[in-house]
Formats: C-alpha cells, sequence, structure tokens
C-alpha cells in the first residue's frame, strides 16, 4: 500500500512537470529577448512595380537599450533584410527615429544606441511582375540588446505582416511617357498635307 501512493506520487509529479512543460518553454522564448518588435504595413492595396514603406517599432524592457543602425563595431548594429520567396525587395536605405548617444561601459566607447523604444520605416518595392493577390512579407530585424553590465548575442527575428498586390500598369511610366511623347510629335502624311505641310 505504501509502494502503491509512493508511485502514484511519482506519476502525479512526472504529469504536473509534463503538463507545465509548454508553459515553462513559452516563458523561456518569450523573455530571452528584452524586446518585442511590431510592423504597420500598408493599409490599402498595392500595385504591382510601386515602392512603399514598412514602419517596424521595437519595444525595448526597462534598462536594456538596442543599437542604431549606424553604430559601428564592435557593437552590433540593427539591420534589416527581406526575406526570400516573395517577388519584393528593399528599395533603398532604411529611415530611423533619432538614437541617444552615451558612452558604453562594456565596449568603452561613445555609441548610438535606442532605449525604450525605437522606430524604423523599411523601403520595399514590389516587382512589376507581381501577380495579384494577398502576400506574407518577413522582414528579418538582426540587433543587439545590452545592459550597462552585459550584452545578450545577436539575433535575428523575422517580422511578417501581410500586403495585397493589385494589378500594375500595362506599360513602365518611361515608356507610357515615351509612347505618348511619340504620338503627339508624330503626324501621318494625311495630318500633314491637311495642314499645308509637306510629309518629309
Amino acid at each position: 500500500m505504501v509502494y502503491f501512493r509512493t508511485m502514484k506520487g511519482q506519476f502525479l509529479s512526472v504529469l504536473c512537470c509534463l503538463l507545465g512543460l509548454p508553459w515553462m518553454v513559452f516563458s523561456q522564448s518569450a523573455s530571452d529577448s528584452p524586446v518585442v518588435w511590431s510592423a504597420r504595413p500598408p493599409q490599402k492595396p498595392l500595385r504591382a512595380g510601386t515602392r512603399f514603406e514598412v514602419k517596424l517599432k521595437a519595444a525595448i524592457e526597462p534598462n536594456w537599450h538596442m543599437y542604431s543602425t549606424r553604430q559601428q563595431p564592435p557593437p552590433i548594429a540593427t539591420r534589416f533584410t527581406l526575406m526570400a520567396g516573395t517577388p519584393f525587395e528593399l528599395s533603398g536605405p532604411v529611415r530611423f527615429s533619432e538614437p541617444q548617444s552615451a558612452f558604453d561601459p562594456n565596449f568603452e566607447i561613445q555609441t548610438e544606441f535606442y532605449a525604450d523604444a525605437a522606430e524604423f520605416w523599411v523601403p520595399i518595392r514590389a516587382a512589376s511582375s507581381a501577380m495579384p493577390g494577398e502576400y506574407e512579407l518577413r522582414i528579418q530585424a538582426y540587433y543587439q540588446l545590452c545592459d550597462d553590465k552585459t550584452c545578450l548575442p545577436p539575433r535575428g527575428v523575422p517580422i511578417a505582416f501581410k500586403v495585397r498586390v493589385i494589378p500594375g500598369t500595362t506599360r513602365k511610366p518611361d515608356e507610357l511617357l515615351r509612347f505618348l511623347i511619340a504620338r503627339l510629335t508624330a503626324a501621318s502624311p494625311a495630318e500633314a498635307i491637311a495642314e499645308g505641310k509637306r510629309p518629309r
């Protein structure tokens, strides 16, 4: 009877551990980075071939800071890449909110960094060949976080969002402009005679 109670107690202990495991893993994965990213993509559908910006915001926990996009080594500068698999590409330099500047005791140099929050505007262009439809894009943010005493290893985090593409124009803007100029400046022989001009 004592043996049965002992086995029953061990079984309940193991069961409790197994039930608590997903919560423990989630807590660890959620707390291993003191920053939360969010994205605000365009709200309206986009035409194929157009350029747009996606606003990214980083909410940083107190006592931590993240380095700016123009930070020189050895701190790791924040940077962004567009993950492959969609008809989109980065289209120019990233705009950003103004960072702070101070001496960093971890690296013993003057650094540019963000505390509390940071905002970035990532320019993206939809390929002119992009088919109409809804796409899921993923921008990967690569960054490093430090406090006054320690630094976490640099990490990359994908930030997912959706955009909708509608058909673009049948002609590229420069081609359309050349076509209209040619139509306006070129006159047929019949039109030239009617205007009293001799065709060349």
